[in-house]
């Protein structure tokens, strides 16, 4: 089968309108996370797109 890369977007919290990184919270990450925006309308809506170690 193909390869699938993971990716991980932002998480957001119903008590607070403020948006939390994936990996602030006790995730296993990347040994370098690396910004992955692949279009405008993901920078408008606030979207943050990262590498996982998921594939």
């Amino acid at each position: 089968g193909s390869v699938l890369m993971v990716k991980v977007n932002k998480l957001t919290s119903t008590k607070t309108q403020l948006p939390y990184s994936y990996y602030s919270l006790p995730y296993c990450s990347p040994e370098k996370i690396v910004d992955n925006t692949e279009n405008l309308g993901e920078v408008l809506r606030g979207d943050r797109i990262e590498n996982s170690v998921y594939v």
